[in-house]
């Protein structure tokens, strides 16, 4: 009986000094995940972590969760959730995503132990919000859409818990510019604004007590200028681009701060765009030279940063486009060429980036044609078929791939049946390729979206729909979107309509 009573307390304490090691193992890695990332952050050193976050992945994974008490399930939920977010921050996607889906399963447990517990919702919130965000940024927007609507139905049960505690109220803002942020995927803006609009005020008047959401202030800023974009109101886009830029700018540490600058180098590049839209070429060009400066520092700050890096591809083809706009070609093959070096490294460092590898490849590959017919050139057939036959080879994936790149994938198709014109034996893919960018085209057209108005417009003209591609030019013409490729196509299909005119008089 003594020798039992003796192994009984010997295996308790054993089992008491193991769970003390563990749950200072666990605080340790919390703190080196936490505290030190917030160190890091601003300075933009997340890659000094990427030995920690290994460490405690194998850490984690030799575990049995079953076995976990509540405790440890809280502690292993939130060191996942920050592995999570440095991973998806330095652009590993894929990874980002295997490890949100593990903290959740371990939130999703402590909820359902604790239903009423609001703690463990909003621990369960945060799993589903990193979910559906690490989803949205692989181009799975009906994944994204379920977890984001999800995370507002958590949102709102713990306003229902405690409806006085700010970080609840808080909570549903960041649920609502979510929610919002898939319908804009879906190109839904008349449903994304008011949520928008649900969400600003609260953060707002939070950010008088937490001045840290100011970053949410200024985010959701941007969006609502996105939802008026695609609405066709550019006006009104660029005054919520500089409600942004005033929020970021009066932050006490903006000019050292690289979360604040890169939120900086965003709005600059936005304001580029929205001015080039509007037709202001000298404006655009200003704005999209300052946000190349800011993206510029920060990727030589840490070249690793494939976030970043993948912004300043954004930078570089909008300065290519602003430089063909102006006539300036050298200007635009300098740009052209900088963007392919970072298309060469983004690209297969993560195939999965739906992004980098169709959205703004696309991009690319239209901004080097257009370079090329205006310097009297022959566009390059070859890669428009090969980077089709990409898109194409995507399988199940192919859906969502071409959802999330609508534009710039309708773009090459109308590109590459330019090239085919006159082509004997190439009538029947040209009309295919037209045919199939103009159905991309069709929802976003119903929205308003004035660069998929005008491109609808030329496939209709080039189709021999004279009638419909006139209705759709009077549209943009109806709009302040004055792109300077709208003024191309007016100019253009007056050549055409005069030369085919004079041919029917001399016959």
């Amino acid at each position: 009986v003594l020798s039992l009573a003796g192994g009984i307390t010997a295996s308790a304490w054993q089992a008491r000094e193991a769970r003390a090691q563990r749950v200072q193992a666990e605080g340790l890695v919390e703190f080196m995940l936490g505290d030190l990332r917030k160190k890091l952050q601003p300075v933009g050193r997340l890659d000094v972590l990427d030995a920690v976050g290994e460490k405690a992945l194998a850490y984690y994974d030799a575990q049995d969760g079953a076995r976990l008490d509540a405790d440890s399930l809280g502690r292993r939920a939130r060191a996942l959730h920050l592995i999570g977010e440095i991973a998806q921050q330095r652009g590993k996607l894929g990874d980002a995503l295997k490890v949100f889906q593990a903290a959740a399963d371990s939130t999703a447990h402590l909820m359902e132990m604790h239903p009423g517990d609001a703690q463990r919702v909003f621990d369960h919130a945060q799993s589903v919000f990193w979910v559906g965000n690490a989803a949205r940024e692989q181009g799975h927007t009906t994944d994204a859409r379920a977890a984001f609507q999800r995370y507002r139905e958590l949102a709102r049960k713990l306003v229902q818990l405690d409806p006085a505690k700010l970080d609840w109220q808080v909570e549903a803002a960041y649920a609502a510019t979510n929610l919002g942020v898939a319908h804009l995927d879906d190109n839904e803006p008349q449903a994304a604004l008011p949520l928008f609009g649900e969400a600003l005020p609260i953060f707002v008047e939070a950010a008088r007590k937490q001045p840290g959401l100011n970053y949410e202030v200024a985010a959701t800023h941007g969006w609502r200028a996105k939802a008026l974009e695609q609405m066709g109101q550019y006006g009104d886009a660029l005054a919520e681009q500089g409600a942004k830029m005033g929020v970021l700018s009066g932050m006490p540490d903006a000019s050292s701060n690289r979360r604040v600058q890169r939120l900086m180098a965003n709005a600059d590049m936005e304001r580029g765009r929205l001015e080039l839209c509007c037709g202001s070429i000298d404006a655009a060009a200003r704005w999209t030279a300052e946000a190349r400066r800011r993206f510029e520092a920060l990727v030589a700050f840490d070249k690793s940063n494939l976030v970043w890096r993948g912004e300043r591809l954004a930078v570089l083809l909008l300065e290519a486009d602003v430089a063909l706009a102006a006539g300036n070609t050298s200007a635009a093959k300098s740009a052209l060429d900088d963007a392919q070096a970072d298309i060469e490294v983004l690209v297969p460092s993560d195939p999965s980036n739906s992004t980098w590898r169709f959205y703004q490849r696309a991009r690319w590959l239209v901004g080097r044609d257009r370079l090329s017919l205006m310097l009297h050139r022959a566009i390059d057939q070859p890669a428009l078929e090969v980077f089709l036959a990409d898109l194409h080879s995507q399988g199940h994936e192919k859906e969502r791939a071409e959802a999330m790149n609508t534009l710039p994938v309708a773009e090459v198709e109308c590109q590459l049946a330019e090239a085919l014109r006159g082509t004997p034996g190439k009538e029947g893919r040209m009309h295919d390729l037209l045919r199939s960018a103009a159905a991309r085209l069709e929802a976003r057209v119903r929205t308003g979206d004035m660069p998929a108005v005008l491109l609808l417009s030329r496939i209709r003209w080039r189709q021999g729909d004279l009638k419909s591609a006139r209705q759709l030019l009077q549209r943009v013409e109806a709009s302040n979107y004055r792109h300077p490729v709208y003024a191309e196509l007016v100019n253009l299909m007056a050549q055409e309509t005069g030369r085919a005119g004079n041919s029917t008089q001399r016959r």
